[in-house]
Protein backbone atom coordinates (compact mmCIF):
# COMPACT_ATOMS: atom_id res chain seq x y z
CA UNK A 1 0.00 0.00 0.00
CA UNK A 2 2.84 2.27 0.85
CA UNK A 3 4.49 2.52 -2.75
CA UNK A 4 0.89 3.05 -4.15
CA UNK A 5 0.70 6.71 -1.80
CA UNK A 6 4.39 7.32 -2.89
CA UNK A 7 3.32 6.94 -6.81
CA UNK A 8 -0.48 8.58 -6.46
CA UNK A 9 0.11 11.16 -3.46
CA UNK A 10 -2.90 12.76 -1.81
CA UNK A 11 -5.21 11.21 -3.97
CA UNK A 12 -4.08 7.46 -3.33
CA UNK A 13 -3.52 8.00 0.21
CA UNK A 14 -7.73 9.83 0.94
CA UNK A 15 -8.78 7.51 -1.90
CA UNK A 16 -7.54 4.14 0.07
CA UNK A 17 -8.39 6.21 3.45
CA UNK A 18 -12.22 6.25 2.14
CA UNK A 19 -12.56 2.37 1.37
CA UNK A 20 -11.14 1.14 4.35
CA UNK A 21 -12.91 3.89 6.81
CA UNK A 22 -15.82 2.41 4.55
CA UNK A 23 -15.15 -0.94 5.78
CA UNK A 24 -14.51 -0.17 9.08
CA UNK A 25 -18.16 1.34 9.45
CA UNK A 26 -19.52 -1.61 8.40
CA UNK A 27 -17.47 -3.54 10.56
CA UNK A 28 -15.25 -1.85 12.96
CA UNK A 29 -13.74 -5.43 13.73
CA UNK A 30 -12.35 -5.75 10.35
CA UNK A 31 -8.61 -5.51 9.63
CA UNK A 32 -7.60 -3.33 7.36
CA UNK A 33 -4.35 -2.38 6.04
CA UNK A 34 -2.06 -0.60 8.68
CA UNK A 35 1.26 -0.87 6.29
CA UNK A 36 1.12 3.11 6.05
CA UNK A 37 2.74 2.94 10.00
CA UNK A 38 5.77 1.56 8.93
CA UNK A 39 6.92 4.06 6.33
CA UNK A 40 9.59 6.80 7.22
CA UNK A 41 6.94 9.29 5.79
CA UNK A 42 3.82 8.36 8.41
CA UNK A 43 4.08 11.13 9.88
CA UNK A 44 3.01 13.25 6.39
CA UNK A 45 0.55 10.96 5.87
CA UNK A 46 -0.82 11.03 9.26
CA UNK A 47 -0.58 15.05 8.15
CA UNK A 48 -2.89 14.32 5.16
CA UNK A 49 -5.55 12.22 7.14
CA UNK A 50 -6.41 14.58 9.73
CA UNK A 51 -6.95 17.22 7.09
CA UNK A 52 -9.65 15.13 5.29
CA UNK A 53 -10.56 13.83 8.51
CA UNK A 54 -12.39 16.74 9.49
CA UNK A 55 -14.89 16.71 6.63
CA UNK A 56 -14.98 12.65 5.56
CA UNK A 57 -16.49 10.30 8.51
CA UNK A 58 -15.02 7.33 6.22
CA UNK A 59 -11.10 9.08 6.38
CA UNK A 60 -11.41 10.03 10.15
CA UNK A 61 -12.49 6.61 10.89
CA UNK A 62 -9.76 5.14 9.01
CA UNK A 63 -7.09 7.37 10.57
CA UNK A 64 -8.28 6.53 14.25
CA UNK A 65 -8.18 3.38 13.07
CA UNK A 66 -4.46 3.84 12.33
CA UNK A 67 -4.15 5.82 16.00
CA UNK A 68 -4.98 2.60 17.74
CA UNK A 69 -2.66 0.63 15.35
CA UNK A 70 0.24 2.94 16.02
CA UNK A 71 -0.31 3.06 19.97
CA UNK A 72 -0.18 -0.81 20.14
CA UNK A 73 2.88 -1.14 17.40
CA UNK A 74 4.64 1.68 19.95
CA UNK A 75 4.38 -0.75 22.94
CA UNK A 76 5.56 -4.28 21.54
CA UNK A 77 7.83 -3.25 18.34
CA UNK A 78 11.23 -1.83 19.46
CA UNK A 79 12.14 1.54 20.23
CA UNK A 80 15.51 1.58 18.24
CA UNK A 81 14.74 2.80 14.44
CA UNK A 82 17.25 0.57 12.92
CA UNK A 83 15.95 -2.47 14.09
CA UNK A 84 11.93 -1.64 13.18
CA UNK A 85 13.47 -1.06 10.21
CA UNK A 86 14.87 -4.19 9.45
CA UNK A 87 11.76 -6.13 10.85
CA UNK A 88 9.47 -4.33 8.07
CA UNK A 89 12.02 -5.13 5.42
CA UNK A 90 11.72 -9.02 6.83
CA UNK A 91 7.91 -8.98 6.80
CA UNK A 92 8.14 -7.70 3.11
CA UNK A 93 10.68 -10.69 1.81
CA UNK A 94 8.16 -12.71 3.53
CA UNK A 95 5.56 -11.55 2.25
CA UNK A 96 6.65 -11.33 -1.46
CA UNK A 97 9.17 -13.66 -3.41
CA UNK A 98 10.83 -13.30 -6.59
CA UNK A 99 8.17 -16.30 -7.76
CA UNK A 100 5.56 -14.88 -6.66
CA UNK A 101 5.95 -11.65 -8.31
CA UNK A 102 7.09 -13.26 -11.83
CA UNK A 103 4.28 -15.50 -11.35
CA UNK A 104 1.44 -12.38 -10.71
CA UNK A 105 3.35 -10.29 -14.15
CA UNK A 106 2.64 -13.41 -16.11
CA UNK A 107 -0.50 -13.92 -14.79
CA UNK A 108 -1.34 -10.28 -15.38
CA UNK A 109 -2.24 -9.98 -11.26
CA UNK A 110 -2.74 -5.74 -10.65
CA UNK A 111 -3.94 -2.78 -12.32
CA UNK A 112 -1.43 -0.80 -9.80
CA UNK A 113 2.14 -0.54 -9.01
CA UNK A 114 1.96 -1.23 -5.45
CA UNK A 115 3.13 -4.92 -4.69
CA UNK A 116 5.88 -4.50 -7.30
CA UNK A 117 7.14 -2.16 -6.43
CA UNK A 118 7.43 -3.13 -2.52
CA UNK A 119 9.43 -6.20 -3.75
CA UNK A 120 11.62 -4.48 -5.81
CA UNK A 121 12.68 -1.80 -2.89
CA UNK A 122 13.21 -5.16 -0.99
CA UNK A 123 14.82 -7.31 -3.55
CA UNK A 124 18.49 -8.25 -3.89
CA UNK A 125 20.82 -7.81 -6.65
CA UNK A 126 20.10 -11.11 -7.79
CA UNK A 127 16.67 -10.88 -7.60
CA UNK A 128 16.68 -7.95 -10.06
CA UNK A 129 18.94 -9.26 -12.36
CA UNK A 130 16.46 -12.38 -12.74
CA UNK A 131 13.64 -9.99 -12.74
CA UNK A 132 15.33 -8.38 -15.75
CA UNK A 133 16.75 -10.96 -17.63
CA UNK A 134 12.76 -12.02 -17.24
CA UNK A 135 11.76 -9.08 -18.85
CA UNK A 136 14.21 -8.93 -21.86
CA UNK A 137 12.98 -12.13 -22.88
CA UNK A 138 9.21 -11.07 -22.47
CA UNK A 139 7.08 -10.81 -25.68
CA UNK A 140 3.40 -9.76 -24.13
CA UNK A 141 3.51 -5.56 -23.67
CA UNK A 142 1.23 -6.24 -20.49
CA UNK A 143 3.66 -8.47 -18.55
CA UNK A 144 6.45 -6.01 -19.78
CA UNK A 145 4.71 -3.25 -17.87
CA UNK A 146 4.03 -4.93 -14.55
CA UNK A 147 7.97 -6.49 -14.66
CA UNK A 148 9.20 -2.69 -15.10
CA UNK A 149 7.40 -1.71 -12.27
CA UNK A 150 9.63 -3.71 -10.39
CA UNK A 151 12.54 -1.29 -11.06
CA UNK A 152 10.13 2.27 -10.23
CA UNK A 153 12.04 2.42 -7.26
CA UNK A 154 14.75 0.24 -7.65
CA UNK A 155 17.62 1.10 -10.40
CA UNK A 156 18.00 -1.24 -13.19
CA UNK A 157 20.59 -3.60 -13.66
CA UNK A 158 21.90 -1.94 -16.95
CA UNK A 159 19.60 -0.44 -19.80
CA UNK A 160 19.55 -2.11 -22.96
CA UNK A 161 18.40 -0.29 -25.89
CA UNK A 162 15.09 -2.14 -25.95
CA UNK A 163 14.09 -0.16 -23.02
CA UNK A 164 14.47 2.90 -24.96
CA UNK A 165 12.59 1.78 -27.81
CA UNK A 166 9.76 1.34 -25.16
CA UNK A 167 9.92 4.99 -23.75
CA UNK A 168 8.85 6.14 -27.32
CA UNK A 169 5.90 2.96 -27.75
CA UNK A 170 2.72 3.33 -28.73
CA UNK A 171 1.43 1.25 -26.14
CA UNK A 172 0.82 3.70 -23.25
CA UNK A 173 1.25 1.88 -20.57
CA UNK A 174 4.32 0.43 -21.16
CA UNK A 175 5.96 3.64 -22.58
CA UNK A 176 4.67 5.16 -19.06
CA UNK A 177 6.75 1.80 -17.06
CA UNK A 178 9.64 2.70 -19.03
CA UNK A 179 9.99 6.09 -18.76
CA UNK A 180 9.88 5.76 -14.65
CA UNK A 181 12.27 2.63 -14.95
CA UNK A 182 14.88 4.61 -16.57
CA UNK A 183 14.24 7.60 -14.80
CA UNK A 184 15.88 5.86 -12.31
CA UNK A 185 19.57 5.52 -13.84
CA UNK A 186 22.29 8.15 -15.05
CA UNK A 187 23.24 7.01 -18.96
CA UNK A 188 24.02 9.46 -21.82
CA UNK A 189 20.72 7.60 -24.13
CA UNK A 190 18.66 8.45 -21.14
CA UNK A 191 19.50 12.37 -21.34
CA UNK A 192 19.45 12.63 -24.95
CA UNK A 193 16.06 11.29 -24.24
CA UNK A 194 14.99 13.27 -22.09
CA UNK A 195 16.02 16.31 -24.28
CA UNK A 196 13.89 14.69 -26.63
CA UNK A 197 10.89 14.53 -24.76
CA UNK A 198 11.43 17.95 -23.74
CA UNK A 199 12.67 19.65 -27.39
CA UNK A 200 9.36 18.03 -28.62
CA UNK A 201 6.65 18.65 -25.83
CA UNK A 202 5.80 15.20 -24.71
CA UNK A 203 5.54 15.76 -21.70
CA UNK A 204 1.34 15.31 -21.27
CA UNK A 205 -0.58 12.07 -20.79
CA UNK A 206 2.13 8.62 -20.47
CA UNK A 207 4.95 10.66 -21.15
CA UNK A 208 4.07 13.24 -18.30
CA UNK A 209 7.11 11.70 -16.19
CA UNK A 210 9.49 12.58 -18.92
CA UNK A 211 11.41 15.27 -16.75
CA UNK A 212 11.88 12.77 -14.31
CA UNK A 213 15.00 11.64 -16.91
CA UNK A 214 16.34 14.71 -15.65
CA UNK A 215 16.93 13.42 -12.14
CA UNK A 216 20.32 12.11 -12.30
CA UNK A 217 21.01 12.88 -16.27
CA UNK A 218 20.80 17.24 -15.91
CA UNK A 219 23.41 18.86 -17.53
CA UNK A 220 23.89 22.31 -18.19
CA UNK A 221 21.60 24.31 -20.66
CA UNK A 222 18.74 21.72 -19.74
CA UNK A 223 17.07 24.08 -17.47
CA UNK A 224 16.40 26.51 -20.47
CA UNK A 225 15.38 23.22 -22.86
CA UNK A 226 12.51 22.52 -20.00
CA UNK A 227 11.22 25.89 -19.84
CA UNK A 228 10.70 26.27 -23.29
CA UNK A 229 9.27 22.79 -22.81
CA UNK A 230 7.07 23.65 -20.33
CA UNK A 231 5.41 26.93 -22.14
CA UNK A 232 4.74 24.89 -25.33
CA UNK A 233 2.37 22.84 -23.58
CA UNK A 234 -1.01 22.99 -21.97
CA UNK A 235 -1.62 20.23 -18.84
CA UNK A 236 -5.09 19.33 -17.54
CA UNK A 237 -5.07 19.06 -13.89
CA UNK A 238 -3.73 15.32 -13.90
CA UNK A 239 -0.72 15.93 -15.99
CA UNK A 240 -0.26 19.09 -13.97
CA UNK A 241 -0.29 17.28 -10.99
CA UNK A 242 2.69 15.31 -11.94
CA UNK A 243 4.62 18.06 -12.96
CA UNK A 244 4.24 19.71 -10.28
CA UNK A 245 5.99 16.34 -8.28
CA UNK A 246 8.07 16.12 -10.72
CA UNK A 247 9.92 19.56 -9.91
CA UNK A 248 9.63 19.12 -6.39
Amino acid sequence: MEDLLILEGTDGIIGLARIFGQRLISDPNDHVDDSLLYDESYPEYARILNEYSRREVAVNTYREYLEKRSKLRSSTEPKDKETSKQQHHERIRRKYSLQTILDDARKEVGRIPGHYVTFGMHATAVELEKVYTCLLSETNDSVRRRLLWVFRRAKLPRIDDILLDWANNDNEELRAASIAALSRVSDPRVHRLARMKAETGKLLGADNGSLDLFIYNFEGGDGLLIKNGLDSIQPDSEDAHSLVVCQT
